[in-house]
């Protein structure tokens, strides 16, 4: 049996000193920009969250708003059911009055 000879490992040649630099400056860039998205991404979250807030507020406030519209009706129905009342009675008059005279 014959023995081969083993294949030769492909070897990179040294980076030259340009190449070194722009790798440095592409590695760089690199995590310069997976910071920037996850900066980006922690901004979306905050404002993800602010907007959730200010919906739950929102909806609060709504809320009270139709509580005071509703209790401004029930109070204007009392208002006028206590005018429509009103309305049929003689208005009160000193004048009716044993003991009073008129000024």
């Amino acid at each position: 049996m014959a023995r081969t000879r083993p294949v030769p490992k492909e070897t990179t040649p040294p980076m030259s000193e340009q190449d070194i630099i722009k790798k440095k400056k592409r590695e760089r860039q690199n995590k310069a920009t997976r910071e920037c998205r996850e900066r980006k991404q922690k901004a979306m979250e905050a404002l993800e969250a602010r907007k959730e807030k200010i919906e739950r507020e929102n909806k609060g406030i709504r809320e009270q708003i139709a509580a005071i519209e509703k209790l401004m009706e029930w109070m204007q129905n009392a208002v006028n059911a206590a005018a429509a009342k009103n309305a049929n009675v003689q208005p009160y008059n000193n004048v009716h009055h044993q003991g009073w005279t008129q000024a």
